[in-house]
């Protein structure tokens, strides 16, 4: 009753609220940074979450990863890999059910130039951080999602970027294709 009410409508929103350290940014990434990812809070409100009724929960995590994958199209390398490990975190702590939802949620907030990189880099990253718990069922549904990023990677448009010096020298997720690696761990899996 009450306690519920004030755990949703004062402690998780004020929660969500330090999930990020609010900072000035000047140049380019002004425009997709709010401020820095703090990660134990971020999986600190996943796991409250999953306390909830599942209706709660579905309700306000669209938001949460959201702000967690926003930190991933930021240019700074080590913010970049702290993002990815708390996302792959939050995804233990949700379990494989989740995959699809966060897996189309990570691509539709990297869709343009250096984020495709990232966002391939960043579906293997949450699968391997899975693999234990992934069965075939729970990956069936990731897998359009999961071909059509590897497949642009392989020999799509992404592909072509990654001949541009300019591209692979400023972001380590062009260096090199996780597709393959991607492609055997969902072999292991089904």
């Amino acid at each position: 009753g009450e306690v519920y009410l004030h755990v949703v409508y004062k402690l998780l929103p004020e929660l969500e609220k330090h999930m990020t350290e609010k900072a000035v940014f000047h140049g380019e990434d002004k425009k997709v940074q709010q401020g820095k990812l703090r990660p134990a809070m971020a999986v600190a409100v996943v796991k409250m979450l999953k306390l909830l009724p599942e209706e709660r929960m579905r309700a306000r995590l669209p938001h949460i990863i959201g702000v967690v994958c926003n930190g991933l199209r930021v240019r700074e390398q080590a913010d970049r890999d702290a993002t990815r490990k708390t996302l792959a975190d939050m995804m233990r702590c949700l379990g494989p059910f989740f995959l699809n939802f966060v897996l189309g949620e990570v691509k539709s907030n990297l869709s343009v130039g250096y984020q495709r990189h990232v966002c391939g880099f960043t579906f293997y990253s949450l699968l391997e951080a899975l693999q234990d718990m992934l069965v075939g069922p729970h990956l069936m549904p990731s897998m359009p999602l999961i071909l059509e990023v590897f497949l642009s990677e392989l020999s799509g448009s992404i592909a072509e970027e990654k001949e541009v010096d300019k591209i692979v020298a400023k972001t380590r997720e062009a260096k090199n294709s996780k597709a393959y690696d991607c492609m055997e761990l969902v072999g292991k899996v089904l």
